[in-house]
């Protein structure tokens, strides 16, 4: 094994780099950390009325950082970014939320209504920097090093959305199905940042009908029409 990579240097020639001297004299480290917190809420108001409610917390942080040294290239001097250092740093956190109310009661034992209100959130956010430097004099550390490019973002969006759904079953055969979805993102123009979605289904469950109920090579069958 040698520490020497190059032969016949001409302080002519462009800087070049060596891979076996950057395996062996680049540094580099990632590190990688992430958090999450979480809170859950079920609580039953009345006994066909119930709340489902949960929040959660994501952290997220990335750190890397290098060297490159001036022993991995040849002619250093000639180059730019001898003894490079390049470090990176990203911070990210992410809050979602979600509400819903359930109502589910039954009437008449052939009658069953399910009714769900929903409110959901989600807010994203970020910060990152970036900075490398080169040291203008191979021979000095204490001269200081010289910045080659110095970068920083912030960046934030969110997302609600309100959703409404009716549903209406008779004799678990006949299925009726309504629903609503009202949403919005800032990540879209104020022109066209909310939108309204609705749905409609209707579903035939033929397979709980008396005369195929009995039928045992049959499991499930159901025609569905549906819009939205």
């Amino acid at each position: 094994a040698t520490d020497i990579y190059f032969i016949d240097q001409d302080a002519n020639l462009q800087s070049y780099y060596n891979p076996l001297a950057m395996v062996n004299e680049s540094k580099g480290d990632t590190r990688n950390r992430s958090t999450r917190v979480q809170f859950n809420l079920n609580y039953y108001i009345l006994s066909s009325l119930q709340l489902q409610a949960d929040m959660a917390f994501d952290l997220g942080s990335n750190r890397y950082n290098a060297f490159q040294p001036a022993s991995a290239y040849e002619n250093a001097i000639n180059s730019t970014g001898y003894n490079y250092t390049y470090e990176t740093v990203r911070d990210e956190m992410t809050i979602t939320s979600n509400m819903k109310l359930i109502y589910n009661k039954n009437f008449a034992e052939r009658h069953q209504v399910v009714g769900t209100g929903m409110f959901t959130s989600r807010d994203y956010s970020s910060k990152y920097y970036l900075g490398s430097t080169g040291n203008a004099i191979v021979d000095d550390p204490a001269a200081g090093a010289r910045p080659l490019s110095i970068n920083s973002a912030v960046s934030a969006n969110r997302s609600v959305a309100f959703l409404a759904n009716v549903h209406y079953g008779f004799d678990e055969r006949y299925l009726l199905t309504a629903g609503l979805r009202y949403e919005g993102n800032s990540r879209i123009g104020k022109s066209s940042r909310w939108g309204t979605f609705p749905s409609l289904s209707a579903s035939w469950r033929i397979s709980n009908e008396y005369f195929l109920r009995e039928k045992e090579w049959l499991s499930e069958l159901k025609l569905r029409f549906s819009w939205g």
